[in-house]
């Protein structure tokens, strides 16, 4: 059992720091999850009314800080800051918007497996999974179309495998409830998208996985997965199922940041560099096309962000928000 730990433990690439540049793109200090989970009283979550059109669009999310970490939200102008929740220790693995903005999903990179949801109001943290679950540790999450659902990759100790934590599709209910199992995404020898969001669309479930994106038409294994990407090395799925963006980076050591709609599969490069200065890590779809990009370089506050807006190839820099995992 602790070779297997061990082994987690290199697989969950969880928020400590950036290396130097190479060809394959930043690593991450590794930390292990252990199984467990502290008491944290339920909060009703009241039906909520969505946002106009332009709160919706100018609500962002980040990871402030690495290792003393908080989850923050705010207008795109920097107004309107909360901090919905702060760790010690081991920052956050993944964040994700639900489709009407008013609540954010997350995970902490250390300590008990735990999937927490704020709302952006500030009115209550609540840990959605049961009290008891089979999880070693979580990969990948994000919301369903309507919020009523959360997705997340979710990955099990069988001792038949050995070493390797094969990983699966999970759902919970965002109010909490019982965890159900979907379908296998993982063998854990590929190192499941540690980094990214699942998304829900009308042709099924994208799932950003190391060096793939998938389409999976059902949440159980009636149906075949289709690949909508191939080579790509950091993946991160549209909120609203549309688009996907990944990166990827070529045999002659260019960086690409593509998009690939969901709808028909075909793609496009939006960025493109040979200097790992310029390379981006962390991606977030906004509306009309624009994207959340986070710098592969950065300092101990956190990388540059910036928003590109591919129909003109300009980017700006967002000053207030500095970071490594962002939401849009």
């Amino acid at each position: 059992m602790l070779g297997r730990r061990t082994a987690l433990a290199a697989l969950l690439m969880v928020l400590g720091g950036l290396t130097a540049p190479g060809p394959v793109g930043p690593s991450y200090a590794a930390t292990a999850a252990t199984v467990g989970r502290p008491h944290v009283a339920p909060v009703a979550t009241p039906a909520t009314a969505v946002r106009t059109g332009a709160a919706r669009a100018t609500r962002v999310a980040w990871v402030q800080g690495l290792r003393r970490s908080k989850v923050v939200t705010a207008r795109l102008d920097g107004s309107d800051r909360v901090v919905l929740h702060s760790t010690p220790r081991g920052g956050y693995t993944n964040l994700a918007l639900s489709p009407d903005r008013q609540r954010i999903a997350f995970n902490p990179g250390a300590g008990p497996v735990r999937l927490l949801v704020s709302r952006t109001d500030r009115r209550g943290t609540v840990d959605v999974l049961p009290g008891k679950h089979p999880l070693e540790a979580i990969g990948t999450i994000g919301w369903s179309r309507d919020g009523r659902w959360i997705y997340l990759e979710g990955f099990v100790d069988e001792p038949s495998k050995g070493m390797f934590y094969p990983s699966y599709l999970f759902r919970v209910r965002s109010t909490g409830g019982r965890l159900q199992r979907g379908r296998r995404v993982g063998d854990g020898r590929d190192n499941g998208a540690v980094f990214g969001t699942i998304a829900d669309s009308p042709r099924g479930i994208v799932f950003p996985g190391e060096g793939r994106v998938l389409l999976l038409p059902t949440f159980g294994p009636r149906r075949a997965a289709v690949t909508l990407a191939r080579k790509a090395y950091h993946g991160r799925a549209a909120t609203d199922g549309r688009t996907v963006l990944y990166r990827r980076v070529t045999a002659n050591g260019t960086f690409l940041l593509r998009r690939v709609r969901v709808s028909d599969g075909r793609s496009t490069t939006l960025h493109r560099t040979r200097d790992y200065a310029d390379d981006w890590i962390e991606f977030a779809p906004g509306p009309d096309g624009r994207v959340l990009a986070v710098r592969s370089v950065a300092p101990d506050d956190g990388a540059q962000t910036l928003v590109l807006d591919p129909r003109t190839g300009r980017t700006r820099d967002v000053p207030f928000l500095r970071s490594y995992t962002v939401a849009w």
